[in-house]
């Protein structure tokens, strides 16, 4: 498993990701999803699998500010701490 930040991604970068299943993870907010929406467009037909994530897609979008990756891992391991 391999992680890397999307912000500003050139496409010369495809390259690495050539043979990779791939799954953009969004920030819950416009700027977020415009970034996402822009590094899928860039990845497009450039590796095996591709697959855009929003772990709060069911929530009111923010202008700016809302939640990320961040926010539901620490959820998560509240959620396992009580035992729900």
């Amino acid at each position: 498993l391999t992680a890397s930040n999307s912000k500003n991604w050139k496409s010369e970068l495809n390259k690495y990701l050539k043979n990779a299943q791939v799954c953009v993870i969004q920030d819950h907010d416009k700027a977020g999803v415009k970034q996402a929406n822009d590094t899928c467009q860039i990845l497009f037909g450039n590796v095996k699998s591709l697959k855009k994530i929003d772990f709060f897609q069911d929530e009111f979008l923010p202008e700016k500010h809302g939640k990320d990756f961040s926010d539901w891992l620490e959820n998560e391991k509240l959620k396992g701490l009580s035992n729900d």
